[in-house]
């Protein structure tokens, strides 16, 4: 894939010259605006002529694919990423006895020197493997997630906007349906939001209604600041959820609700390179003892070690989180221990993540954390998410190493956040006055069932 870059005066003119440009294949990565003007970045798929530049440089791009016998390199140009990752991962994970003699006496006689170590390392080596498969698949969701959006955003722009359409959106109001376009809001809550508003003749009103509506369908319930018991942090790879822990244990040391001889942090199952060390590190920072088991077998003995522990926090990576959270139920559900799973998810979150880590019927999520909270302008995958599935947030950090910045979630916060940054032009937001709505929120719907319906 190539990725093209097109200008337009907004988003529509933008896009619809991508369209035009690149033909309805071509798949919209990013809209930005810049210097007044929206920039999109379009990813364009390459035929295989284009490759050949590379020969000359010494670069064998035949080599990159394994061709069956007969096919020519033309018949290749359409094969898919993760066709070719499938076939690199296969490569990677070949049994022993397809490696040369040579590999093969080098390896019998490497692990004869320090067989735990090439064990610890061959783990490495597959979660890693698993990392990649994992991101695969997550690219896929977000490819796919953003196609669909993109094909019903041109059908609803074109519909609202209409001036033959006795319900489009009054001129008066049209700053705010373009801006909750242009900030990427999903199609979903958008066309709702927007529907929301169709007959408004005021700004300042509409603001209001949209701010009154989203506060009515995200669970607003308070979460116990103090965590006991059992805890476990999941989510995705990247997320932070190590940092999490490590600022939860120092929070409750910090509050004087816990002792450090109450508490202990676990790493359930993570091979990373490295990430024992980072959680070994962060615990002595915190003054709390760590723990490093591998599997299930190993965490259910433990835990009958942890028994006077107040608070256990249970570190998890970010790889077959299902299985993993299942194998940790069984191990630690026994008698009257229950363990606890929060799923930690940074700000600027995707739509197609937030739904993959929230809609596991299998996990009961006890409530949701987030993460680099400064490093999100736009965090309205997130608000969709808690729309749609009413959590309550438990606590929120930003991007610093540190492991103070730590605060209890709020999801007002995150609505004012989100409201406060849509470019609306020409009008200052200074002018929305958020203490004046033109709607009791008593008389505004919720879009809890609207969104679960899409």
């Amino acid at each position: 894939m190539e990725l093209k870059r097109v200008l337009g005066s907004d988003s529509r003119s933008a896009t619809a010259k991508a369209m035009e440009l690149y033909g309805n294949d071509a798949l919209i990565v990013s809209n930005e605006r810049i210097s007044g003007k929206v920039e999109v970045i379009v990813a364009v798929d390459l035929e295989h002529d284009q490759f050949q530049f590379l020969e000359p440089a010494g670069i064998d791009t035949r080599g990159r694919v394994n061709l069956p016998t007969g096919t020519t390199p033309a018949a290749t140009s359409t094969a898919h990423f993760g066709e070719i990752l499938k076939g690199r991962m296969g490569e990677m994970t070949k049994p022993a006895d397809t490696l040369p003699i040579a590999d093969v006496r080098a390896n019998s006689k490497n692990s004869g020197k320090n067989t735990g170590e090439n064990h610890n390392e061959n783990d490495s080596d597959r979660q890693e493997l698993e990392r990649a498969r994992d991101l695969v698949d997550m690219l896929r969701g977000e490819f796919a997630e953003m196609r669909k959006e993109l094909r019903i955003s041109q059908q609803l722009s074109a519909w609202q906007s209409s001036p033959g359409n006795a319900d489009a959106v009054k001129p008066a109001v049209q700053p705010l349906a373009t801006a909750l376009l242009e900030v990427g809001v999903p199609v979903g809550l958008r066309s709702l939001l927007v529907d929301e508003i169709l007959g408004l003749d005021n700004l300042d009103q509409a603001m209001s209604v949209v701010e009154s509506i989203l506060r009515r369908s995200v669970l607003r319930e308070k979460h116990n600041p103090m965590l006991l018991g059992v805890n476990v942090i999941a989510g995705p790879s990247g997320a932070g959820k190590t940092m999490m822990v490590a600022r939860l244990a120092a929070m409750h040391l910090r509050d004087g609700a816990l002792q450090p001889e109450d508490l202990a942090i676990v790493s359930y199952s993570d091979r990373r390179p490295g990430a024992w060390n980072q959680i070994q590190l962060l615990a002595a920072q915190a003054g709390v003892d760590s723990y490093r088991v591998t599997d299930a077998a190993m965490l259910e003995s433990l835990m009958s070690e942890l028994t006077l522990r107040k608070l256990v926090l249970i570190d998890t990576p970010g790889v077959r989180v299902s299985e993993h959270l299942n194998a940790i139920s069984n191990a630690v559900n026994k008698g009257d221990t229950k363990a606890r799973f929060h799923l930690l998810l940074p700000a600027d979150s995707s739509a197609a993540t937030c739904r993959r880590y929230l809609d596991q019927p299998d996990v009961p999520w006890a409530s949701l954390m987030m993460s680099k909270m400064d490093e999100s302008t736009q965090p309205w995958p997130l608000i969709q998410a808690l729309c749609d599935f009413r959590l309550p947030v438990s606590f929120s950090s930003c991007a610093p190493a540190g492991i103070e910045s730590l605060t209890a979630a709020d999801t007002d916060a995150l609505i004012g956040l989100a409201m406060s940054n849509l470019p609306l032009q020409g009008e200052p937001m200074s002018r929305f006055d958020q203490t004046s709505m033109a709607k009791s929120e008593a008389d505004v719907p919720t879009l809890n069932s609207s969104l679960n319906r899409q």
